[in-house]
């Protein structure tokens, strides 16, 4: 048996189990002084970057608390859980990810200043049918497929309004604006990976992986501190793909995940990603 803890990126609700777990483990969570309680922390989850330091907080506690429990046999970080990753990996300390959060943050603001951009979700189409979509558009594109029939895109807000408009249409009744804005992922900041390298060259300790980590944006296995600053550069401004991420912690023997973190949106999405395994909520760990 084979188990991969799977990291969440930042989302817009808290679930039930976060709430059972947080209550149990109350003692843990207390040591972190800036982190708020998931009872009160709506309005944290509307900030980008709070949600993502809030998320990435509430991801690494739950690693800790699971991790002595389980034998890990890989590690994989959805979007911006890559920084829970590699911290649950042993690659950086917990101080060292949040400052790579703010960086990444800061770095992006700058690049696109006052422009105005937005993200999206379009669930029922296919891809041949939302790249039809995206032809007119040029300033949007796919920036995760998280299972065949659920994407991501991202873009200039104007088109991404008018392609969610037209994805509706098309039959994909759940798609929808997300309140995350920045750019990520995109040909929009593709300055910022090595700008983003450099400064972790620079100014971070980086260690090698305990065990390894999969590349959402090329699933290669990660297993030193270079391929590490590699993998943080290129997953701040490339397009990934969790779908086959997934699979492919699936072919190399991964039948039981743990999903670290707020929420439930990974264990929402493997539920149309073939294949015979389990995933188990961090509830299961009280």
């Amino acid at each position: 048996m084979a188990i991969s803890l799977i990291f969440p990126a930042f989302g817009e609700k808290i679930a039930d189990k976060d709430l059972k777990f947080y209550d149990f483990y109350k003692n843990i969570f207390d040591e972190y002084s800036y982190l708020h309680s998931p009872h009160t922390a709506g309005e944290i989850l509307h900030d980008e970057l709070k949600a993502q330091e809030f998320a990435y907080t509430y991801s690494i506690i739950a690693s800790r608390i699971i991790k002595p429990k389980v034998n890990v046999s890989y590690y994989a970080g959805y979007s911006m859980g890559i920084y829970a990753a590699i911290c649950s990996a042993g690659s950086i300390d917990e101080n060292t990810g949040l400052s790579l959060i703010r960086k990444a943050y800061e770095l992006i603001t700058g690049l696109t200043g006052n422009a105005d951009f937005a993200m999206a979700t379009i669930l029922g189409l296919e891809e041949k049918d939302i790249t039809t979509l995206l032809k007119p558009h040029k300033n949007s594109t796919i920036i995760n497929t998280t299972n065949k029939y659920s994407f991501v895109i991202s873009g200039t807000e104007d088109e991404i309004d008018k392609i969610v408009a037209g994805a509706i249409e098309e039959g994909a009744g759940n798609s929808r604006k997300l309140f995350a804005k920045s750019p990520y992922h995109t040909p929009h900041i593709k300055e910022a990976e090595d700008i983003f390298i450099d400064y972790i060259k620079s100014s971070v300790q980086i260690k090698n992986p305990d065990h390894p980590i999969i590349s959402t944006v090329d699933r290669r296995i990660i297993t030193d501190k270079d391929d590490v600053i590699n993998e943080l550069g290129l997953n701040l401004v490339r397009s990934i793909n969790w779908q086959k991420t997934f699979e492919k912690l699936l072919e190399n023997g991964t039948d039981k995940f743990v999903e670290c973190g707020p929420g439930k949106s990974l264990t929402k999405i493997a539920k149309f990603i073939d294949g015979n395994y389990e995933i188990l909520s961090i509830d299961k760990f009280i």
